[in-house]
């Protein structure tokens, strides 16, 4: 670990974050580091969801009844 900082605080490598999935294998390479010892954290987050339909109604009232 970073000098003792907990997993949560520990660098970004490479600026590798949000990288999007690539089913159904995902795969990440990188150099190996310097030191003869390193941890690396992976997070997982569900995909957000998939927009079926969405109107801001800035456009007016458009086909919506009252």
């Amino acid at each position: 670990a970073p000098d003792g900082a907990e997993p949560p605080d520990w660098p970004i490598v490479d600026g590798q974050m949000d990288l999007e999935a690539t089913p159904p294998e995902n795969t990440l390479t990188i150099a190996r580091p310097a030191d003869p010892f390193r941890l690396f954290v992976v997070e997982e987050f569900p995909a957000p969801p998939v927009a079926v339909f969405s109107d801001d109604f800035e456009g007016g009232q458009g086909d919506w009844t009252m």
